[in-house]
This record gives structure tokens, sequence and C-alpha cells, in this order.
């Protein structure tokens, strides 16, 4: 019998590292339910873009989940040390790298605190195969914690690592249940669990089929849709990454004895080329899409200038929403007229003009967080007039870097 006890969680956070598109909508999850979550990532870019994820989506996915709980906080470390200081629960979501995931569990045994539960999201490897440097007297706290991708596929697979107290498995089902994801207990170790087992033959056939020649991706996706449901192969290995694809391929052609032809093709068609996918500007077995470019497949897409012309000179608002048809939401209110907007994911910042009056100097350079907090007044009211001819500037320069997207509205 283990003398490990399950953690008290109370207000201490669950801890996610791994900022990418998966690791950010699963931190969204817990955040919507009410946890409090710290996320690590070493990239700025993706701790901004995570956190910006995060705090536009927690209460779509909480009317989503029906949790309708106040969210919880939000933070981005590159520090592990302080992101697990005090977590009950920690999912690395790291590349699927064998040895990349055998070193950060062995860092997290010796980081986390002694109830701290330590899971691996790994999809393709078995968390027995990760164990290597953890101390086997605490391997009895490691499990696999196998998310899909929420809020479109709400699936959390749970499976033992061979040393595993059986009485995690409850606890982490009832906490998943809690924030709306439907848990799945695998009743014993099994590479790519219950549904990778399944998708893994499907994705196998659509790979060799395109690399075969005899169809392309928009057809495959097309009859899948006509056939099965919404959630097409070709799309969902674009969106999960092709390089991810390949590692997990990889795994399967070393442990079932496989061939190496879809692996080589995917290597060398794809991911050599920087081909990866949605997270790629260089796209993947689709063609690149704008809106998915650069990582900022999980940034809001739309951000909109209300002027405030009818109510009044200090009534300018700035909106954001995406195009999923979340209701837009006020993060920046009681500017002047605001005309240009720029925005870059790597500062975390957003950056506009209020165009003023037009008949007094009182045009102005604005800037703050992406959630709409910090507005700092690069240039103050009374040093601009026009502002129109800034704006010009402001914009274009903006614009050269590859992480910023713009909205301008000229109306």
């Amino acid at each position: 019998m283990s003398d490990w006890v399950l953690p008290h969680v109370g207000t201490r956070p669950l801890a996610i590292l791994g900022g990418g598109v998966l690791g950010r909508r699963i931190a969204t999850v817990w955040v919507a339910g009410g946890y409090n979550v710290n996320i690590r990532d070493p990239s700025s870019a993706q701790r901004t873009a995570a956190i910006e994820y995060v705090t536009a989506n927690a209460r779509d996915f909480g009317r989503r989940y029906g949790t309708n709980k106040e969210p919880g906080r939000i933070q981005a470390f590159e520090d592990l040390a302080t992101t697990v200081r005090d977590a009950w629960l920690v999912i690395e979501a790291v590349p699927e790298k064998l040895a990349l995931k055998i070193a950060t569990l062995g860092e997290l045994d010796r980081l986390v605190p002694a109830d701290c539960i330590i899971g691996t999201n790994s999809s393709s490897y078995k968390s027995s195969e990760l164990v290597g440097e953890v101390d086997p007297k605490r391997r009895n706290r490691v499990c696999n914690t196998h998310y899909y991708m929420p809020p479109d596929m709400n699936i959390i697979e749970l499976m033992t690592c061979g040393y595993t107290d059986p009485i995690i498995f409850p606890f982490l089902a009832e906490h998943h249940k809690a924030v709306g994801l439907m848990p799945v207990v695998a009743r014993k170790e099994s590479t790519g669990f219950v549904v990778n087992r399944v998708w893994a033959a499907i994705k196998r056939e659509c790979l060799m089929v395109l690399s075969e020649g005899v169809s392309d991706p928009s057809e495959i996706d097309a009859i899948w849709k006509e056939m099965f449901a919404k959630i097409t192969p070709c799309a969902l290995m674009d969106r999960v990454g092709l390089d991810t694809v390949m590692f997990i391929e990889e795994h399967y052609v070393k442990e079932r004895h496989l061939g190496t032809t879809i692996v080589d093709w995917l290597r060398t068609e794809y991911v050599d080329q920087g081909k990866l996918g949605a997270k790629s500007e260089n796209g993947g077995l689709f063609a690149p899409d704008h809106a998915t470019q650069n990582g900022q497949l999980a940034a809001p897409k739309i951000y909109v200038l209300d002027l405030g012309a009818l109510k009044g000179k200090k009534s300018g608002r700035i909106l954001v929403g995406d195009s999923n048809g979340r209701e837009l939401e006020t993060i920046v209110d009681h500017q002047s007229y605001p005309d240009g907007i720029d925005i870059s994911l790597p500062l975390g910042r957003i950056y506009w003009t209020n165009m003023g009056a037009g008949n007094a100097n009182d045009g102005s350079v604005m800037s703050a967080k992406l959630d709409g907090t910090d507005v700092q007044t690069l240039i103050s009211d009374g040093k601009l007039y026009p502002v129109r001819s800034l704006r010009f500037h402001l914009t274009t320069a903006c614009r050269s870097s590859p992480h910023s997207q713009t909205t301008d509205n000229r109306s």
C-alpha cells in the first residue's frame, strides 16, 4: 500500500508545460471551470499568445461547457520551478520526443510538491516509457493525461504508468468532469490509448493514399465529411502539426515493426521544408491560411474599432471577437475617434491612433496589453494634428513584423 495522499486543490494552480495550440486550450478549459492555471513556455511569443487566447476565450468555454463559474487566474512563466512551485497537478505538453519527455518528467519529479500528480499528454508514448529519471519511490503519482482538442474534442484519456496509485483515476476523472470534459480511463497500458489506436489506422491510410498520388487532401476530407463527421482527417493532421504526426508515426514504426514509407514521405515532402500545418506560415497538407500563420491559430481573429462619432468625443472603443461568432467584447473605451490599430503578439501589445475631433491638436497614439489593460499614451493629446498621416506610418511599421495582424477601420 502506498502512503501517498491525494493533493488538496483549493486555490493551488494546475501547471501546464507548453503554451502551444493544445497547451493553451487545455489551460482555457481549466480556467473556465474556475481553476487557477500556470503555463510554462520558453518562448515569450508563445507565452503572450497563450495568455491572450485564454483571456479571450475563457468565458466562451465556460458557456459552452455549462460550468458558469468565475474564471480562474491564468499566468505564464519562463522558469519551470516558479511554474510548478505550488501545483497540485502538472501536465507536460512538450514536443513528442522521447528523450525530451523523459528529461522533463525527471525534472518535474525533483521540483513539484510531494503530493503533486504528474501527467504526460503524450499521445504515442506510454508513461512507463517516460519515468526513467523519476525516483522509483515516486512513480506512483505519474500517469498519462491525454487531451485531444477542446472545445472541439472533449475526451481526456487517463492511463497508468504501471506504478500509478489507483486512487488517482477517480480523483482526476471527477475534476475533469467538473470542467466539462469526458474522462476515459484505459483498463491497461496501451500505445495510442483507445481513440488513437483507431485514429492511427485511419491517419496512416490517408497518408498512404496521398503519398501514392491516389487522391488529394480536399477530396479525402470531403469524402470523410459526407460519411462520418465535420472533423476531417487531413485538416486535423494540419491542426495537430505534421511534425508531431511524424514523431508519433516514428514511434509506431519502431514498436509495431511497420515500414518507414509514410514517415520518410512526411519528412521529405513536408517537415524538412517547414510545412508543418496550421502553426506554420508555409502551410501543410493544405496551402497556408493567412489567419493561421505565425502561430496565430489561437489568437483572436477580429479587432474592431468603434469611432463613437454619434455619441461624443470620448466614446470610441476597441472591441475583440473571432470568426466563430463570439460576441464582441469591449476591451478599451473612452477614446477620441480611434481610427487605426495594429497588434504585436511578441510584444503582447495593441497600438492604435486616436484621430481626435479634427479641429484641434487632440490626436494621440496609444498602447495597451492584448486584454486592454495597462493603457499607455505614447504621444499625448495636444501634440498631434492631424493624426491621420501618423496612422499610415504606425500601421506600415507594425505590418512589417511577421507577428502582427491588422484591422483598420476607415469609416
